[in-house]
């Protein structure tokens, strides 16, 4: 997965040495801070800034031989967009869009030309990690212009739209500010951008998610194997296009990363506690019953076990890693699916709607995934029955599936727990027998030993329990079943209905994107829920 960078800016915008040197300083900063990653450019070709970049940008990875990747997104169809361009704009337009991996027009039903440009913009405001905007710095009323976007990425959302959402993702912009050629008082702007990676990206949330996207692809060497196979679970055995192609592996790639960190986490845990239950049988052991020095040896050994294993398990983050990894996959699903019945909608409009601004990363790295995956719509026929087979029951079954193998995690812990509970009262009740009817003296340390060992068990095997948190995932698979389940059933009505086959698909395509709705929503929550639920040893 590449690291994307976005550009913006006035058509008249006087570029100078300056900005060329640090635009070529951010390119060189991210592609020696994440060697691992490519990076992808968005650049609408509009005459000026947007030109400018895109050439200087393929410039410079021919020149150093690097994996650079333009990506042309235009707002209107190509013949209209090229209208008011010079003859000499149009050619370096066109030797661009051939040396361009991609050119593709957006979907846009609006008639009015400035909202053209602004779904132009916020396409590559959202597609984009780093937004670079070379513009005067001004605000304006223009819809769709330079000042308008840089608004929209900062704020997540535009200015008039401000009371139309409470929840936005804001982005980072590296502005770039420039004089104007048709600016009655064109001064020159001073860039004070010696740095521009240390001030606009270090230590911010934004350099989580490109940390992130070169973590991903330094271990898909790694996992490469594990990755195509859990790629091919989401689709299997059917054609799917390259862009298509390319969001399967991204599910496989961050699935396969959260099978890995849940696998680690839950196998430390599991040491965790082995540990803390032969920890307390030697400590009572010791205590009641002998003083042989290799007892305390033990303990101590097991002691420092059980600290590095704690330490470990936060130092590392893996339950945390686990969850985030998790969150991209699932919302990678949901956003696959869609593609495929061709609605045109985001998951980060419905993923941590609310949500603290260090989630932002999260949003950032789907909303690249989505704009690297775009797929304009087509009159292609959708297939219906094959995302309800790989996507709703597959759901269903997984959910049920997961449920019953829960409640018998639970009903065993259930059993075990009661009987440690039943078998210290079953002492208890022994040792007061005993001393009613004689002398105990000889074996009330071994009993009382026994109650402490038991008790200790239950403490353990409770906190295991809880860690795992076995009542909220089961009540979140509940409810995601029942997501999938009403989905199910009201496809099933749908189709044994009369109505004709266009009305039809329409509905169950609306039943299709409910359903990723939800998902996403309850996915959203449980990430929340789970991420802050770290370890801690109280009560051990």
């Amino acid at each position: 997965m590449p690291i994307t960078v976005g550009i913006i800016g006035h058509r008249d915008a006087v570029i100078k040495k300056d900005h060329e040197k640090a635009f070529l300083d951010l390119l060189n900063s991210i592609y020696n801070k994440f060697p691992n990653s490519p990076i992808t450019l968005f650049s609408q070709l509009a005459a000026g800034a947007d030109m400018w970049a895109a050439r200087l940008f393929v410039k410079h990875g021919d020149e150093n031989n690097r994996d650079y990747r333009l990506f042309v997104p235009l707002p209107m169809p190509i013949e209209d967009y090229m209208k008011d361009f010079s003859p000499e704009e149009r050619i370096e337009f066109e030797v661009l869009v051939q040396k361009s991996d991609r050119c593709f027009e957006l979907d846009n039903s609006d008639n009015n030309l400035d909202l053209k440009y602004r779904n132009g913009g916020k396409f590559v405001a959202d597609s984009t990690m780093i937004l670079v905007a070379l513009f005067d710095g001004k605000e304006n009323n223009l819809t769709g212009g330079t000042a308008d976007i840089v608004y929209y990425k900062k704020n997540g959302v535009f200015k008039n739209d401000l009371d139309k959402t409470l929840s936005s993702s804001t982005g980072i912009v590296v502005e770039l500010w420039c004089s104007r050629e048709k600016s009655s008082n064109a001064e020159n702007i001073s860039l004070q951008l010696a740095n521009v990676y240390k001030n606009y990206i270090k230590g911010r949330v934004i350099e989580k998610t490109l940390k992130k996207v070169d973590f991903g692809n330094r271990i898909y060497s790694k996992l490469k194997t594990k990755i195509e196979a859990n790629s091919n679970t989401l689709y299997p055995n059917e054609p799917t296009s390259k862009k298509q192609n390319f969001l399967k592996l991204s599910y496989g790639l961050w699935d396969s990363c959260a099978e890995y960190y849940q696998k680690k986490y839950f196998l430390n845990l599991k040491l965790l506690s082995v540990f803390g239950l032969l920890l307390l049988v030697f400590f009572e052991i010791y205590r009641k019953e002998t003083t042989d020095e290799f007892y305390p040896l033990v303990i101590i050994a097991l002691a420092i076990a059980i600290f590095v294993i704690y330490q470990k398990i936060r130092g590392k983050n893996e339950h945390l890693y686990y969850i985030e990894n998790r969150i991209l996959a699932e919302s990678i699903r949901v956003q696959f699916f869609w593609n495929k019945a061709g609605i045109q909608e985001q998951v980060t409009k419905y993923i941590l709607r609310i949500h603290k601004k260090e989630y932002n990363w999260i949003n950032a790295i789907l909303n690249a995934i989505q704009g690297l995956s775009y797929q304009p719509s087509t009159r292609d026929s959708i297939d219906f029955d094959g995302i309800e087979k790989y996507w709703i029951t597959d759901q269903k079954e997984f959910f049920h599936s997961a449920l019953l193998k829960l409640d018998k995690r639970r009903n065993f812990h259930r059993y075990l727990t009661g009987s440690l509970v039943g078998f210290s009262l079953l002492i208890f009740i022994a040792i007061f027998s005993i001393e009613l009817t004689g002398d105990y003296r000889a074996i009330e340390p071994s009993l009382i030993m026994v109650i402490s060992i038991l008790i200790g068990c239950f403490i353990l095997i409770k906190g295991y329990y809880e860690k795992r948190g076995f009542n909220q995932i089961s009540n979140q698979y509940e409810l995601m079943l029942n997501v999938f389940k009403a989905t199910e059933s009201k496809i099933n009505l749908i189709n044994k209905s009369d109505l004709p086959k266009d009305e039809k698909e329409k509905r169950i395509k609306n039943l299709f994107f409910l359903a990723g709705k939800e998902a996403l929503v309850e996915k959203g929550n449980w990430y929340s829920i789970f991420k802050d639920k770290e370890l801690e040893l109280e009560g051990i």
